[in-house]
């Protein structure tokens, strides 16, 4: 299973990050939230064909995610990813 995340805006506390670093903190910040979804899955869930979406038209709660900055090589602290709310695709 393909799991895609649509970020709308990142708050990194205490860092000031160049265009560069914050493209591979969304990466990293990515992985996490599919990592947290699928240990959150129930085993018989069933799913349709092709990819879970993330989008944020579709409210539901929002998730925070603490990322420590292994993919970039350094500790930023806390970040929290605003308007990622999980959603099945629209058919």
């Amino acid at each position: 299973m393909k799991v895609r995340f649509r970020i709308d805006r990142l708050i990194v506390d205490g860092a000031n990050l160049s265009s560069i670093e914050r493209a591979r903190l969304k990466d990293a910040l990515r992985m996490s939230l599919e990592a947290q979804l699928l240990e959150r899955m129930e085993t018989n869930v069933s799913l349709p064909r092709g990819e879970l979406h993330f989008e944020r038209r579709h409210i539901a709660m929002p998730m925070a995610v603490d990322v420590r900055g292994a993919a970039l090589g350094m500790t930023l602290g806390p970040v929290v990813a605003q308007s990622v709310w999980p959603t099945a695709p629209q058919s």
